[in-house]
């Protein structure tokens, strides 16, 4: 077998293995392919012992740094690896306690809005329903479950007088009610997570229509985020099915009537076609989680 066959088989097997070469060829073309080929160390015939022991130690103490490399590398590696699982079990403990804030902000709303029980719960689960309906990937539907329910964190500006009154309200107070979007927008705004930013523009527009008749800055059609779009039909259903101060309960199926036909103060045109018509599609597994999480 020819010297340059050997080594390429050699290196075939085991690319990182140190060969020395002692050749009577110095050939500038055959010493390019021994480096090519990785070669450590050339020494030429005949061969001349001081400087053969020479190569021979500054390939031994190559090899010793090679060793220490792959040492290195490898605790490395060990130590990357520790610290990723590490970092995830730390941003699964931050995630945990983010929706446990959360919750709390949830049910700081609820305390000054008495009337709403599981409300707020029950509209990131219809959220979170309605958008995989949609079509929207896993990681959306987990955030618009975790965002919705902060719609109405905004009530918390609002005084007990008027979320309490048990009759009409009055234009003014009717205004300082609408502000609630805009002031749990404010609660919101400035943060750089990616479910507490769209937690804001649910709060800011779940109030708006898509026929531009919605509150507070009359958005229309794509104007409005669709997270708020989603939201906003899952809170009307809430809202409708629900025993208020000032309303009774409404069953299912009427509830469903004044959604896709109207009822003079809910209309169709309130609501993205797509949205409406997804949300009919899956109706009647809102409903039964509806009644799985019934106050």
């Amino acid at each position: 077998l020819h010297g340059m066959d050997m080594i390429k088989e050699i290196k075939e097997i085991n690319p990182d293995q140190v060969i020395l070469v002692t050749s009577a060829h110095d050939e500038s073309g055959y010493l390019i392919d021994l480096i090519d080929l990785g070669i450590t160390n050339f020494i030429a015939k005949p061969l001349d012992l001081k400087k053969f022991l020479s190569a021979v130690s500054k390939t031994v103490h190559f090899l010793r740094l090679l060793k220490l490399e792959k040492a290195y590398l490898g605790e490395l590696e060990s130590m990357v690896t520790a610290k990723t699982f590490e970092l995830q079990q730390t941003m699964s403990v931050l995630k945990e306690t983010r929706k446990e804030l959360v919750e709390k902000l949830c049910t700081a709303a609820e305390y000054k809005d008495t009337d709403t029980g599981k409300h707020i719960m029950r509209i990131g689960i219809f959220a979170k329903r309605l958008a995989q309906e949609l079509g929207k990937s896993p990681e959306y539907c987990s955030l618009i479950g975790f965002a919705a329910p902060l719609h109405d964190i905004g009530k918390i500006g609002i005084k007990d007088s008027i979320l309490h009154k048990a009759g009409k309200l009055t234009k003014e107070e009717f205004d300082l009610m609408k502000s609630h979007s805009l002031k749990g927008a404010q609660i919101l705004e400035g943060s750089h997570d990616e479910s507490i930013i769209m937690a804001e523009l649910i709060a800011r527009s779940h109030h708006e229509r898509f026929d531009g008749t919605g509150y507070p800055q009359g958005l229309k059609g794509v104007e409005i985020p669709l997270e708020a779009l989603i939201t906003n039909i899952c809170d009307q259903y809430d809202a409708l099915k629900m025993k208020r101060s000032y309303k009774p309960a409404l069953e299912h199926e009427e509830v469903m009537k004044i959604l896709t036909v109207g009822d003079g103060r809910t209309m169709p045109s309130h609501f993205d076609s797509k949205v409406l018509e997804a949300f009919v599609a899956c109706a009647d597994e809102i409903h039964q989680l509806y009644l799985e999480n019934a106050d």
